[in-house]
């Protein structure tokens, strides 16, 4: 699931009505769709991973709504831009190379069960199906894989294997590697800083790493879920706050912001988490969206509207929804900050 900053969407009503949200363009696909993602230097076009084990690539403009009206095959033929070969078992990580110029080449990530992570050149004429290259070292399932936004050439991936690895594109080698003691299912780059990341284990804790250093997590582990965390994604207008969703059908919204505010001042500002039924929700949490009642798959941020976020379960529920003005903190830290604290523990490490 993935959002298209160049659709505004029509979203409205109260909290007693549910908002009926039409869809702009109706695709088919072949098999289950396992993750879909937007090109970000052209939201028009959609890559998307199936149960086939193979990679589609499509253009969503053909199959609009108005287009769907005026076409007697209503738009509902298979026929994708390319199909991307390579993968031998099917898999979800899938991502899109950030911050390319329009017209330029871009690239696409993906891993899967097959534990090997396939790097996919699109913009040429025609599109290559098959690898321009292809990442080997892990042993298990790889469940994420993602693009840093600043450095173009570096790629994280986690996996079941209990590994996170920091890769060069160019040269096909792990500059870092990351032992850790639980199954890892998700991982973020941090938008504005090179070298933060977040990752969601499985045993329902949330980290944040730094990649000059792969000793240890920046703190101590977040716990707000109670079920593995499946996906975790940074506010982009932030450099502080982030969200994280679970098998326990939470998404949760941190900002780390919070680790340096008096807790007087939070329990002011958030009345909602004096209740007693969350005694132990940790001091960076600021609120959580509970309208889930399965597993998070996916969530996405809007790209034209603060706090609009639209997220996805494992029954096929999509919502989208916003989180209330009274919850958003009055607070944030500027990137210079948050590149201090990670300093600050990279130096106290040694």
């Amino acid at each position: 699931m993935d959002l298209n900053p160049s659709v505004r969407p029509l979203v409205g009503g109260t909290y007693r009505t549910a908002t009926r949200i039409e869809p702009y363009a109706r695709i088919s696909h072949m098999g289950n769709v396992l993750r879909a993602r937007v090109m970000p230097n052209n939201p028009w076009i959609i890559a998307s991973r199936s149960c086939n084990s193979k990679i589609y690539l499509f253009d969503s403009r053909p199959y609009t709504s108005k287009s769907l009206k005026q076409t007697k095959s209503d738009g509902l033929e298979f026929q994708p831009l390319a199909t991307l070969k390579g993968h031998h078992q099917p898999g979800r990580a899938l991502t899109w190379q950030p911050n390319m110029i329009e017209g330029q080449t871009s690239l696409i990530a993906s891993g899967g069960i097959d534990s090997k992570i396939n790097i996919y050149q699109i913009g040429s004429e025609p599109v290559r199906s098959n690898p321009l290259s292809t990442l080997y070292g892990h042993q298990m399932e790889v469940m994420d894989v993602q693009f840093n936004n600043i450095n173009k050439d570096m790629l994280v991936s986690v996996s079941r294997d209990k590994t996170i690895r920091v890769w060069d594109v160019r040269t096909k080698q792990a500059t870092q590697i990351y032992a850790t003691p639980h199954e890892i299912n998700c991982v973020a780059f941090h938008p504005h800083s090179e070298f933060t990341f977040l990752t969601g284990s499985s045993d329902s804790s949330v980290l944040l790493w730094d990649s000059r250093n792969t000793n240890y997590p920046l703190f101590e582990p977040l716990r707000a879920h109670s079920l593995p965390v499946r996906m975790c994604s940074w506010f982009p207008n932030s450099e502080t706050i982030f969200a994280t969703g679970g098998d326990d059908g939470r998404i949760i919204f941190w900002d780390l912001h919070r680790e340096n505010v008096d807790p007087a001042r939070i329990r002011m500002e958030n009345s909602e988490f004096n209740d007693p039924a969350y005694p132990r929700l940790p001091i960076q949490v600021f609120f959580i969206h509970g309208g889930h009642m399965n597993p998070i798959t996916d969530f996405a941020w809007n790209a034209n509207e603060d706090w609009l976020c639209t997220s996805m379960d494992n029954h096929h529920m999509m919502m989208t929804w916003r989180i209330g003005e009274h919850c958003v903190p009055k607070y944030q830290y500027k990137i210079s900050e948050l590149d201090l604290m990670a300093s600050n523990e990279a130096t106290n490490s040694n």
